[in-house]
């Protein structure tokens, strides 16, 4: 892997990751108020405006989101199984994920398990669907390396 190559998937990623939280927010905003609230209120508070809250909010979106895109990159390894790689960005995803949640508030001690089970079911059907995407290519492949 290439220093350029990581660039551009950091990079690639921290863009997704401000892209995907902002529209994250606008709609959990939407589906609780008609009034827009940038993030939290309990994360929002605890800076001297909301301006500077929504900028850290937005510096994590982008961290989020360059650690998932890189976490893609086990996927690469030919030492690792389907299995060990599929663990192992789980939990780099995952350990990204609640660390962002915690520090943003998205949840609390009592809540956190819940959130927990909600992110390894959405986690499991998009690995899902993603395993069964690929593996028709897959299959769509070799049907035709068969056929020569």
């Amino acid at each position: 892997m290439t220093t350029t190559h990581i660039l551009k998937r950091t990079g690639t990623g921290a863009l997704g990751g401000i892209t995907i939280g902002s529209l994250t927010t606008l709609a959990f905003s939407a589906a609780h108020s008609t009034h827009y609230t940038p993030g939290v209120p309990e994360f929002l508070v605890g800076f001297a405006n909301e301006n500077v809250a929504v900028l850290v909010q937005l510096v994590v979106y982008a961290l989020l989101g360059a650690v998932c895109m890189l976490a893609s990159e086990v996927y690469r390894s030919d030492r690792l199984n389907m299995s060990t790689a599929s663990l192992a960005h789980l939990v780099l995803v995952g350990g990204g994920v609640a660390a962002a949640g915690w520090y943003l508030q998205w949840f609390s001690g009592p809540t956190a398990l819940r959130f927990g089970v909600v992110f390894i079911l959405v986690y499991a059907v998009i690995w899902v669907a993603t395993y069964l995407r690929y593996r028709h290519v897959v299959n769509a492949v070799n049907a035709r390396l068969s056929t020569r």
